[in-house]
């Protein structure tokens, strides 16, 4: 054994070699992607064995897992300062379409773990699960608010938030596929962000009050289980 490898096995003996493994991997998926990411990489950039990863991740999947989980940690926590950080309804809910959308250009390649179908068995991995729902919550939770204003009694919250979602997410995967021709420049996308989410934020009472039942169920959301409709 090198004494490079002896010294980093001492420096991650408590849980360091994890964070260290996500840090390389998250390196990794945003230079290449997820198809480019390995473990033997990943264990390469932290200075360990090619075994080394195993003790954490089984697989590559795994690690993928861990990774759009970490995104999703990420972006609940963006909304939470966003929520932290006062202000009326309206302008908590448009930083919620901003942050989604810059969350989204700013790490393409994790955006596109976290919604893409790289990671094969969602069900086998419960901490991608909790950071998808959580991060869902907090959505659901913006809408609420907003809709718990006095013009909007009768309105479906589990409505617009599905509207809400499908609108950043729209926006989100139009602009980092480059389909929004004019729209390259990073100030001049901030702005369309603004004003698509004035816009839907200005009919979002009455799109969910004269819609309120078109779902045939008072609840409903993402289903996290099979991935029809999953934030994951």
């Amino acid at each position: 054994m090198s004494s490079t490898t002896a010294a980093n096995r001492e420096r991650y003996h408590h849980g360091d070699l994890r964070r260290a493994l996500l840090s390389a991997a998250g390196a990794l998926l945003e230079e290449g992607g997820a198809a480019a990411l390995s473990l033997r990489e990943a264990a390469r950039r932290s200075g360990v064995s090619r075994t080394a990863p195993y003790r954490h991740f089984p697989d590559k999947e795994a690690l993928l897992a861990a990774l759009a989980a970490e995104g999703f940690r990420q972006l609940s926590a963006s909304w939470r300062r966003a929520e932290a950080d006062g202000g009326d309804a309206d302008a908590r809910l448009q930083a919620v379409a901003a942050d989604y959308v810059a969350f989204a250009r700013e790490h393409p390649a994790r955006f596109r773990l976290m919604f893409g179908d790289f990671i094969q068995d969602k069900d086998a991995y419960p901490e991608l699960q909790q950071a998808a729902r959580e991060s869902y919550r907090l959505l659901q939770s913006a809408v609420a608010e907003r809709l718990s204003q006095p013009d909007s009694e009768g309105c479906n919250v589990n409505l617009g938030a599905i509207g809400s979602w499908v609108m950043v997410h729209g926006m989100a995967n139009l602009l980092i596929d480059n389909k929004l021709q004019g729209l390259e420049d990073e100030s001049a996308q901030r702005r369309l962000v603004t004003a698509l989410s004035r816009i839907f934020i200005t009919g979002l009472t009455e799109l969910t009050r004269e819609n309120s039942d078109c779902l045939g169920v008072p609840e409903c959301g993402p289903n996290i289980r099979d991935g029809a409709g999953d934030p994951t």
